[in-house]
């Protein structure tokens, strides 16, 4: 195998785990998203209402 070879199957493998990590970011970040919209707990303190 000649250096040129490595090279080749070098970038076939970054290729590979940016191609196989971007549906997985896509992934965990909608469901971070839609845990976020559904839970109970406000996302700032300051939009909460304190009655005495």
């Amino acid at each position: 195998m000649t250096i040129s070879d490595l090279q080749l199957i070098g970038k076939k493998i970054v290729v590979g785990i940016v191609v196989a990590t971007v549906p997985l970011v896509i992934l965990l970040g909608g469901l971070w998203l839609i845990q976020t919209v559904l839970s109970d707990n406000p996302l700032s303190p300051s939009t909460t209402v304190h009655l005495k």
